[in-house]
């Protein structure tokens, strides 16, 4: 728990409410393949399948929460990359999807959340060389997140009821330039779009 400025001078390796505790066990699978496919072109894929079940306690106002946490995540991201050979060099091509699923619970002593968050994006990116000192970048990712999710407090009710769904969708470009100006020296500009989805624990 939080300590106040008098309790860290004091010994800040001291806590407040000792019976606090967080256990966790993970389990988690990953593996991936990389497989050329025709001369310029290769697959390349990981799968994740990753499971986390936390149980404790989290003391507030002097008040004992015990909570019980599950997460269950999975992540598909295949790409294909290409490979051509142009006057100014090797020009680099990536097509891809990321594909993420995650069930996530929390029952605790001030409320409940589950949310189930599946996330999509297709991305492409282009390295090509314009001359042999000029290249050029460009890149594009559209993305979608959708929840299904119910939370409620205890003091407060329900907030999300049952069937609720929080939806966005996103894009974003990248793109620029570099010049080799001599062996040692290379100058660069780019310009980026981002964006960030919340995660499935972050509506509790």
């Amino acid at each position: 728990g939080a300590l106040f400025r008098d309790l860290v001078e004091a010994d800040r390796k001291q806590t407040i409410n000792p019976a606090d505790f967080i256990d966790t066990d993970t389990w988690i699978v990953r593996f991936g393949i990389d497989q050329a496919l025709t001369k310029n072109w290769s697959l390349q894929t990981e799968y994740t399948n990753r499971k986390s079940d936390s149980d404790g306690i989290l003391s507030s106002f002097g008040a004992q929460n015990f909570l019980l946490l599950k997460r269950h995540h999975i992540e598909l991201t295949p790409r294909l990359l290409g490979q051509y050979s142009l006057p100014g060099g090797t020009a680099h091509l990536m097509v891809g999807a990321d594909l993420f699923s995650t069930d996530y619970s929390l029952f605790s002593s001030v409320g409940t959340t589950i949310n189930e968050q599946e996330r999509y994006s297709v991305y492409a990116q282009a390295v090509i060389p314009l001359t042999e000192r000029l290249v050029a970048t460009l890149g594009a990712r559209h993305a979608d997140v959708e929840n299904d999710i119910f939370a409620s407090t205890t003091f407060l009710g329900v907030s999300l009821p049952p069937g609720s769904e929080i939806d966005d969708d996103a894009n974003a470009g990248s793109a620029g330039v570099s010049y080799q100006v001599i062996d040692d020296w290379r100058v660069f500009a780019r310009a980026d779009a981002n964006y960030r989805f919340a995660n499935a624990d972050e509506f509790s």
